[in-house]
C-alpha cells in the first residue's frame, strides 16, 4: 500500500517536471 502510494507520488512528480521542461522549451 505504502509503496503504491509513493510510486504514485513519484510518477506525479516526474510528470510535473516533464511538463515544466516542455513549457521552458516552448517559451
Amino acid at each position: 500500500m505504502v509503496t503504491y502510494f509513493s510510486a504514485h507520488l513519484f510518477k506525479k512528480q516526474h510528470h510535473l517536471r516533464k511538463n515544466n521542461l516542455i513549457r521552458q522549451k516552448l517559451s
